[in-house]
């Protein structure tokens, strides 16, 4: 068993990453919700549900880090979803043929993606690429076309690359609904900071939770707003420390 800390009501991986990657051969949902996403905690029903189904939760958020240090002297290890990625893609199982399926956002995404892939390679075929359609915004995600999909090729990691508050309820369902038990992997964007399809993080820049930072410069408009809306995550987590926020009480 790994270590965990629990924060928001949520038991959070507080180990080396050696532990996640071997945990994750055994299969299961891994999560490292960023607190954009987080705010929604105890509203959004649905995204509460699948965190709380999660084997793994990365504490990926450095503000949530560093703030939960600050008020509680306790060190939670920050790993990243890029760290995790990184590593994954060193693993003889994720680079063997049908060893790895990818949810992509876009076409282009999955292009991009196969293509970097293979020149590092790493066995990428078409079929090891799903598009996925826009789901709802809120509340529960069906898509039988890509379990059936998943179930024809059977890889034991699945890489769910869409927006997060989505990609959580998509990995809970596929960990509910699939006959085998794979390691389901949201880490939204991680890939394309590698890719070229997002700002490049270098490994420097994510040791010191400097991403963020990266991709405001990259793209001020998509992403300046979203961090500002994570500001709001700090009441929240001085409010409720360890405890499940409730609606009204944020």
């Amino acid at each position: 068993m790994h270590q965990r800390e629990h924060i928001l009501g949520l038991p959070f991986f507080a180990d080396k990453l050696p532990k996640a990657l071997n945990r994750l051969k055994e299969g299961g949902l891994l999560t490292a919700p960023a607190a954009p996403a987080l705010v929604n905690l105890g509203y959004d029903g649905t995204y509460t549900a699948a965190l709380l189904a999660s084997d793994i939760i990365l504490a990926d958020s450095g503000l949530m880090v560093v703030q939960w240090f600050l008020m509680k002297r306790r060190r939670v290890p920050r790993i990243s979803g890029l760290k995790l990625v990184r590593a994954l893609l060193q693993d003889p199982q994720v680079r063997a043929t049908r060893g790895a399926f990818w949810v992509k956002p876009s076409e282009e995404a999955a292009k991009r993606t196969q293509a970097w892939l293979r020149g590092k390679g790493i066995a990428a075929e078409k079929k090891d690429f799903y598009v996925a359609p826009i789901y709802p915004s809120k509340g529960i995600i069906r898509d039988e076309t890509l379990l059936k999909h998943i179930e024809a090729r059977k890889p034991a990691y699945i890489f769910i690359n869409i927006a997060g508050g989505k990609q959580e309820i998509l990995g809970h369902m596929l960990k509910r609904k699939l006959s085998y038990t794979p390691a389901i992997i949201c880490t939204g964007a991680a890939i394309a900071f590698l890719t070229g399809e997002q700002a490049y993080i270098p490994i420097w820049a994510d040791r010191f939770a400097l991403g963020w930072l990266l991709r405001c410069i990259h793209s001020p408009k998509t992403f300046c707003k979203r961090y500002l809306k994570a500001l709001k995550f700090i009441p929240i987590l001085l409010r409720n420390r360890e405890r499940m926020p409730q609606h009204g009480r944020h």
